[in-house]
């Protein structure tokens, strides 16, 4: 079955669900070391910034140590238009403006991105970690 002429109608469709606000950014890959050894990474590009869909991934969250402490990781895929521009692993996604108080200022890790051809959104498999 080809979507042909309904692709157009599809992503249009899929664009209308969403009412949340983000950005994502990509972190530098350069820095500075100062005289004492701290490093300061460099400023984060910000590769998108409009509409999106956050929504809790099909898991519970997972309680585990991070860093030697008890910490709360919880999965998340959010949602962009079909035609936002590359999004990689290792980017960062806030979520800025939310019907959902809870969802606002979340900063959360992108995992993994869902590739496929005549797609009518990006979707981002992100989690959070919270200590």
């Amino acid at each position: 079955m080809s979507l042909g002429p309904n692709l157009t109608t599809f992503r249009s469709m899929a664009a209308r669900t969403l009412h949340d606000r983000c950005r994502v950014t990509r972190p530098s890959t350069s820095g500075t070391l100062d005289g004492s050894g701290v490093w300061t990474p460099g400023t984060a590009t910000t590769v998108y910034d409009g509409p999106c869909r956050v929504r809790p991934a099909n898991t519970l969250d997972t309680e585990t140590m991070f860093g030697g402490e008890a910490s709360t990781l919880s999965r998340f895929v959010v949602t962009l238009p079909f035609d936002a521009p590359v999004v990689e692993r290792a980017d960062r996604v806030t979520v800025y403006e939310s019907g959902d108080d809870q969802l606002e200022d979340r900063h959360l890790s992108v995992v993994a991105v869902r590739v496929r051809s005549k797609h009518v959104d990006r979707r981002l498999g992100c989690e959070e970690v919270v200590q």
